[in-house]
């Protein structure tokens, strides 16, 4: 579940400037998710995931807090860090390594700024998360002003990471099916009961 007026509020206050801005999940004012104004999709903070694993949140995906949530692709993360924590003459980045700021890779800003959006993981203040690898999940975040891991360590769906939560963003567009089929669904029952009354009457 996402709080919904929150989110399409700070959507329509978004610019073509690429900013990651504060936004909410369950309670107007809890901060727990994170607004992209470049791509316009929300993310949720690692902290609410922390120490899940894949399959404990895929199980709890159908209903309750996480409805309308699902895990990035890799080009929507590689997206993600591509703009906020690299920077700006770096267009690639190498997969399963620790691009630290004093290698001239990571933006110290960028990561920076990542750090303070996604909530906080591992005791050092840094948000990590588990990525989608190809069927093998691997953990990705900022270390601060520092650097970011981009790959680091493999995990199964089964196994969580004690110092990461899992990356995930908003679909609305699963949220409006489910409520387009319940809708179609209770139409449906209004016109068979229409009917049943109809032919009550004659």
């Amino acid at each position: 579940m996402l709080l919904l007026g929150a989110a399409i509020g700070v959507g329509f206050s978004a610019t073509a400037h690429a900013d990651l801005i504060e936004a909410d999940y369950l309670t107007e004012g809890d901060n727990l998710a994170v607004y992209d104004t470049l791509t316009q999709m929300t993310w949720l903070d690692l902290n609410v995931t922390t120490a899940m694993s894949v399959n404990e949140f895929v199980e709890a995906q159908g209903g309750g807090a996480f409805v309308g949530w699902r895990m990035p692709t890799f080009d929507e993360v590689e997206s993600l860090f591509l703009t906020y924590a690299v920077l700006p003459s770096v267009t690639e980045i190498e997969l399963g390594k620790y691009h630290s700021y004093s290698a001239g890779v990571a933006d110290a800003g960028g990561t920076d700024l990542m750090a303070a959006r996604f909530g906080t993981t591992v005791t050092n203040e840094s948000p990590y998360g588990l990525v989608d690898i190809g069927g093998v999940y691997s953990v990705f975040g900022p270390s601060g002003q520092w650097g970011f891991h981009y790959g680091s360590g493999t995990y199964s769906a089964d196994q969580n990471a004690s110092n990461a939560g899992i990356f995930l963003v908003y679909d609305e567009s699963s949220v409006v099916s489910n409520v387009n089929v319940a809708s179609l669904g209770m139409a449906w029952l209004g016109l068979v009961l229409m009917g049943f009354r109809r032919r009550k009457e004659t």
